[in-house]
């Protein structure tokens, strides 16, 4: 934390520090949010205060000032909460410049969901040059101009924090003690496994710990087995999702399943093997119903589990067994080109969709 002799400036961009004794939950983890927290638990606030960077962190760092400058008064009074997609500057600086009702200072939190800057702020710099003392603007936002007048505005008079993204050894430290914290285990392979496959964020790392608890159950830690069960099940639902697009013409729906999928990490030459995988599949129970057979006589036959051959059976109506061989084809096509060609894995990707949902529409003979 760095200040400046006569002004009322904090920058706070400190890197991640393990704090072993105290724990590695969000409140304790990183000592920018410890400090701020702490100062602000004084009774000394920032007329406003920009918060960026790791989700978590940031949702923390803004539930804790607004708790902490509320205190004294009356939250349902004081507290109004504003996204800038919706509201106008001229709403959130008309709140700021409402004075407090029953309490000593009133709260003006932004969710600010583009870049913060001179173009998407107009008029903010000016209120920052004459802030009202008994308000606290509080601003989270993805991104913040640096160059920009209203942020340098927040840097000289305000407090600016950025919570860094953690390193994924860090990242696997905070999922044990967070799965500890919470009366769970979770084994170190099995943490660093689904850090590899989620990534670094805090809340998606939360939320997965959540889900795999739902699936494994309290009685044991969390093993590495138990993640890769659950990454195979979640890619078998995405590929359920991406066929059944497919299947309904829903072109946009299966390029946007498709995108997810890629930001998210996933190979595409894996992707169209799943792909390939479950049409081939798809075409032996087509096959197996045109014979007249059940879909548990055709799961038992072909070596398909019965929960997939009910679902298969469901989605067949949907393709015609003529066009099968032309998908084939567009398949095989696609993973030679994500293998040799020079064009781009997305564009590959999206040109293997056209032909998908085209060739779903071939006429049934």
């Amino acid at each position: 934390m760095e200040r400046k002799v006569g002004q009322d400036t904090r920058t706070i961009e400190s890197d991640w520090v393990v704090l072993p004794s105290e724990g590695w939950y969000p409140q304790r983890m990183d000592p920018r949010l410890s400090a701020l927290l702490s100062e602000a638990a004084t009774g000394e606030f920032s007329p406003v205060y920009l918060i960026t960077g790791e989700s978590l962190l940031v949702k923390e760092a803004r539930s804790g000032l607004e708790e902490k400058a509320l205190s004294g008064g009356l939250p349902e009074f004081n507290l109004t909460r504003f996204q800038s997609s919706t509201h106008s500057m001229e709403e959130i600086l008309a709140a700021a410049c409402t004075l407090p009702m029953m309490g000593p200072k009133r709260v003006v939190t932004v969710e600010w969901e583009t870049s913060l800057d001179d173009k998407t702020a107009p008029g903010l710099a000016g209120y920052i040059e004459e802030c009202v003392p008994t308000t606290v603007l509080l601003i989270t936002a993805g991104k913040a101009d640096g160059r920009s007048k209203v942020v340098k505005r927040i840097k000289s008079v305000g407090t600016s924090v950025h919570f860094g993204a953690l390193k994924p050894r860090d990242a696997v430290d905070w999922l044990k003690a967070e799965a500890s914290r919470k009366g769970y285990g979770i084994q170190h392979d099995a943490a660093a496994l689904l850090v590899d496959e989620v990534g670094v964020d805090l809340l998606t790392l939360s939320s997965s710990l959540g889900k795999l608890v739902a699936f494994v159950g309290e009685q044991r830690p969390i093993a590495r087995g138990d993640i890769e069960q659950a990454v195979e099940r979640t890619r078998e639902e995405v590929i359920w999702d991406l066929t059944d697009s497919v299947g309904r013409k829903n072109l946009f729906k299966a390029l946007e399943t498709v995108d997810g999928l890629l930001e998210a990490g996933q190979s595409p030459i894996m992707l169209v093997g799943l792909l390939a995988r479950h049409f081939r599949q798809l075409w032996q129970v087509m096959e197996g119903l045109q014979q007249g057979g059940t879909p548990d006589s055709i799961a038992k036959q072909q070596g398909i589990h019965p929960f997939v051959a009910k679902k298969l059976s469901a989605q067949a109506s949907a393709f015609s067994p003529y066009a099968m061989p032309v998908l084939f084809d567009a398949l095989y096509e696609a993973d030679k080109n994500l293998k040799s060609s020079r064009l781009a894995q997305s564009l590959i990707l999206e040109s293997l969709l056209i032909q998908l949902c085209r060739t779903n529409s071939v006429d049934r003979r």
